[in-house]
């Protein structure tokens, strides 16, 4: 991950790489949601207790929760290496930038376009993410019913009287991976949010770049990597979100899905 050796060798300021753990660890958690479908998928398969489902919607709710802390931890970082740079004082959360038209961020940060370009590229995802946690964390909203079916787990589509909150806001699913009654893959939601932040880490990385020319590395004979118990999943969003449902036994060991 080119965030994690660019910060750590180029800009290893503490404030950066204190800022930088805080990242680490919401990245990692983003793994263990994905493990924690496997595990509940697993635990279903094996009890066919449909009161499963509660996990997997407060795996939901977090997954947002941790999305939203994400952002504001690249802005943190943002923050602080703008300040070093040209000694202008951003604002300490993300939203409170991208709510601003360009212009203004030109005008009254100096800020140079990659950093402009960043904030407009991760825009409206950022904020079809927030208005979902904020729904969930401030105005009681409770994720819709997840339905347990063999395989995976499921939210409804296209209900008439009843509009999904999530499912109305991600055009993720196509047809042919709808199951009977319009019912689509949490699993495939999941990929989805996972590998969108995975994209905006590079657009962060490469947009930093540009905008503040790094320091010497700290060394040239050695890079850095991160390591985890579940960043294995991380690899395999892609296929996640491809093949949606996990369908027969022989993909327990090649998914992890088995959890003793």
């Amino acid at each position: 991950m080119k965030l994690i050796d660019i910060l750590g060798n180029h800009y290893s300021f503490d404030p950066v790489i204190n800022t930088l753990i805080a990242i680490i660890r919401d990245i990692e958690n983003l793994s263990v949601v994905v493990k924690k479908y496997f595990i509940f998928l697993n635990l279903y398969r094996n009890t066919k207790n449909s009161s499963i489902r509660t996990l997997i919607i407060t795996n939901l709710e977090f997954l947002f929760s941790t999305i939203r802390s994400f952002y504001n931890l690249l802005q943190k970082l943002i923050r602080d290496l703008w300040k070093r740079t040209a000694k202008k004082e951003l604002p300490e959360r993300f939203f409170l930038m991208i709510k601003q038209e360009r212009s203004d961020l030109k005008r009254k940060y100096d800020l140079p376009e990659a950093l402009i370009d960043y904030h407009a590229d991760t825009k409206d995802f950022f904020l079809t993410c927030r208005d979902i946690r904020n729904r969930i964390i401030h105005r009681g909203f409770d994720i819709e019913i997840v339905f347990c079916i063999e395989e995976g787990f499921a939210l409804q589509k296209d209900e008439p009287l009843f509009p999904s909150l999530i499912t109305t806001k991600f055009d993720i699913w196509p047809d042919e991976k709808v199951k009977e009654n319009g019912l689509v893959s949490v699993l495939a939601l999941i990929s989805h949010l996972n590998l969108e932040i995975l994209k905006n880490i590079d657009l962060f990385v490469k947009s930093i770049i540009k905008s503040i020319p790094p320091p010497h590395r700290i060394t040239t004979s050695h890079k850095l990597f991160l390591r985890g118990p579940y960043t294995s999943h991380l690899l395999k969003l892609g296929e996640y979100l491809k093949l949606q449902w996990i369908k027969t036994s022989d993909a327990l060991s090649k998914y992890s899905i088995n959890c003793q």
